[in-house]
């Protein structure tokens, strides 16, 4: 079975390092995949796809990252950040910020720069650690997590609601929101965890969609004691919701990309994509491609690793760039046209 070595910080995956001797199989009762059909949603406004942000470990002495950018065909690495400390990019609606964690070394707070990495500020911070920032469509508020849990920051008040309650100290938690195309929705990776005699793990996860205000939250995805569903990224146009499938993560196995799955934010049709060894998945803002990083494996079944893009059902794979460490937090730069 593949193995590897992977650093969380706060349930949120900072690293990893493959070793893997055979190819990871599972098994899935998805199909193959097929085109999105129409939305209620709001429809995508009429954009173009950008640069792609991503974090990657820049200190070979430890777990260190910074952010970057790079156009879809692999030239114009831009590197943003310096600190060893900077990781979980997210652009605003109009691509012109970037809103990102960022570590002192203790704790963790929300950041925004510029798309090009100048006027770089603090947003939210407070303590304890702020995590994985989303924007909402219209730009007014950010969803983040903290100790946990999801929360929801109003820019105009500069002030944070919390959208998701754990019922006891196993759970259930919340990680890696993202928002419908409406702003009404949030989809997230929610998971409990174990207690053993010495430890205290993961369970497998799920995708779950919750209003924007807290209410009405429900599993889309089914619970598996085999596959773990997690980073989810909200198609443009509302129709579907991208994530990766994680086995396990535990002291006996930890976490390995398997590869990525669409469904429907109802929890219908949902589909495996045929690639293998994704995760961390990003929507093109215009819809017609994804981008996600590759795992490093021995197996010779998971080649060619680094930042790739595809079509949304998988097709015409292309290699952005080959990396070393593996890119993560990815996400792609909407740029408007006029």
């Amino acid at each position: 079975m593949a193995r590897l070595v992977l650093k969380r910080m706060n349930g949120r995956q900072l690293g990893l390092t493959v070793a893997a001797t055979a190819l990871l199989t599972a098994t899935s009762t998805l199909a193959a995949p097929r085109a999105p059909a129409a939305s209620a949603d709001q429809p995508r406004p009429t954009v173009r796809n950008g640069r792609i942000a991503y974090d990657v470990n820049t200190n070979p002495n430890g777990g260190g990252f910074d952010i970057f950018t790079v156009r879809p065909d692999g030239t114009g690495k831009q590197r943003l950040t310096w600190n060893h400390h900077s990781y979980q990019p997210a652009f605003g609606p109009s691509g012109s910020r970037i809103a990102y964690a960022r570590s002192n070394g203790t704790d963790a707070d929300i950041w925004v720069m510029g798309a090009g990495g100048l006027n770089k500020q603090p947003l939210i911070t407070g303590p304890g650690d702020q995590l994985e920032p989303a924007w909402s469509p219209d730009a007014t508020q950010i969803a983040y997590t903290q100790a946990e849990q999801l929360f929801v920051y109003t820019l105009a008040t500069r002030t944070s609601t919390q959208v998701t309650f754990a019922t006891d100290q196993l759970g259930p938690f919340a990680s890696e929101p993202t928002w419908s195309p409406s702003g009404g929705r949030i989809a997230f990776h929610s998971y409990t965890v174990q207690q053993a005699e010495f430890s205290t793990f993961a369970n497998p996860g799920t995708i779950d969609v919750i209003n924007a205000d807290g209410s009405q939250r429900h599993q889309i995805t089914p619970q598996s004691d085999v596959v773990s569903k997690e980073d989810p990224d909200w198609s443009p146009d509302g129709t579907t919701i991208v994530f990766c499938r994680l086995t396990p993560e535990n002291e006996r196995d930890p976490g390995f990309p398997i590869g990525l799955a669409t469904i429907r934010p109802d929890g219908t049709d949902g589909h495996l994509l045929p690639q293998t060894g994704e995760w961390s998945p990003a929507w093109a803002p215009n819809g017609l491609r994804l981008a996600a990083p590759r795992i490093a494996s021995d197996d010779p079944a998971i080649k060619q690793p680094g930042l790739w893009t595809m079509g949304p059902r998988g097709e015409q794979p292309k290699r952005v760039f080959a990396e070393f460490y593996i890119p993560k937090g990815i996400d792609w730069q909407p740029l408007r046209t006029p």
